[in-house]
């Protein structure tokens, strides 16, 4: 079975995409700040007072000729839905009365809904941010008892428990990866006063990223096969992690915080430079970059270099039976499926039978139920 390209190997560890808890339409209508309610009911009321006044007096504005005074009087009387009938609109003009009643009874459920909930929101905001903060915080203290778990100074750590420290380690990423990715979308964790947290978290990261690439490159026994291959698979799930809060800081500096700016940056294609980018997000793109190519010449060591994971896949994909059953170039066969050079396969082949494991045999219990047949 042939090994899977980098590219795939780079993104295994992708987290699972989230959908937003909110419609569009509640998202659109949170955009709206009490500027953008102003500017949208001073627009309708002008341009319903441009329409009965400056339009010629016919049968599509009102029953009598008004002035800028008079339909303003009531454009304003119409979108506040009083309605107190000294004037009436005539053919198409209902339809200019019947959007102003409608825009303004809409704006007007925005703007009560805004006082109502604003104090409200506030104080969820301040307690949903003092509890990430919490979290993040609880999640940089087990980062660091890994780290201090797998280096330590008094005494060299066994075996057993730097596999059993990879395993925690693997089952903490998942926990900080669904919690991180999860509050970025639904509750903009980004966005919120918590910088300094994702801050701290985004370089303890950065720790426990070197210390398993450490892990990786130290394994130069068969028994540390598992310890690197949990290492390597540890250090590409922390660069997913880095990736996707990178993007989600990148979205959230272009996002647009009323509708003002969002019809500015529709008219004007506006983007914000990246100096206006918090502390957070510059370092998660500075170490996302600085990840992916750690990785990549992890991936490049794996692949060129004679280490137990390269010896140990070499063997699962070597084929049983005694050494006259290989063939001429089985090296080039086994490199091929695995995406090694013909040399390092050679080279592979030739550990594996200075260590005995060469040529493959069939397990003995195997034998056995056959032999039950």
């Amino acid at each position: 079975m042939p090994e899977p390209d980098q590219s795939q190997q780079l993104s295994d560890f992708s987290p699972y995409p989230k959908s937003f808890m909110t419609t569009k339409v509640g998202r659109f209508v949170e955009l709206w700040s009490y500027g953008d309610l102003l500017l949208a009911a001073v627009t309708v009321l002008a341009l319903s007072t441009a329409y009965y006044s400056f339009l010629p007096w016919t049968e599509h504005t009102l029953d009598k000729p008004a002035g800028v005074a008079d339909a303003l009087y009531f454009s304003l009387v119409t979108f506040t839905s009083l309605g107190y009938g000294d004037f009436t609109p005539k053919g198409f003009g209902r339809i200019v009365a019947i959007a102003d009643v409608v825009v303004g009874l809409a704006l007007t459920a925005l703007l009560i809904g805004k006082f109502a909930s604003e104090r409200q929101s506030a104080i969820l905001v301040l307690l949903h941010t003092s509890d990430c903060q919490r979290r993040i915080a609880g999640f940089v203290d087990n980062l660091c008892l890994f780290k201090q778990a797998v280096e330590r100074t008094t005494e060299t750590p066994t075996d057993e428990e730097i596999e059993t420290s990879l395993r925690n380690l693997q089952h903490l990423m998942e926990a900080i990866s669904n919690y991180i990715i999860f509050n970025a979308v639904q509750a903009r964790i980004a966005e919120f006063g918590n910088t300094s947290g994702l801050t701290s978290l985004y370089r303890q990261l950065d720790v426990t990223f070197n210390s398993c690439e450490q892990l990786v490159r130290g394994s130069t026994d068969r028994r540390n096969v598992l310890i690197m291959r949990r290492a390597f698979s540890a250090c590409t799930r922390i660069k997913s992690l880095l990736s996707h809060m990178r993007k989600i800081h990148h979205q959230a500096s272009l996002k647009s915080t009323s509708i003002n700016s969002l019809v500015v940056r529709s008219i004007c294609f506006y983007r914000r430079p990246e100096s206006e980018l918090d502390g957070a997000a510059r370092l998660a793109e500075i170490l996302e970059v600085r990840m992916t190519a750690k990785l990549e010449r992890l991936l490049i060591w794996r692949t060129s270099s004679l280490n137990p994971d390269l010896i140990d896949r070499v063997y699962e994909h070597f084929p049983f039976g005694p050494k006259e059953t290989w063939g001429k170039h089985i090296h080039k066969s086994v490199a091929s499926d695995l995406g090694i050079t013909n040399s390092m396969a050679s080279k592979a082949i030739s550990a594996l039978i200075a260590e005995g494991r060469l040529p493959r045999r069939e397990k003995r219990v195997l034998r056995r139920r056959n032999s039950d047949y």
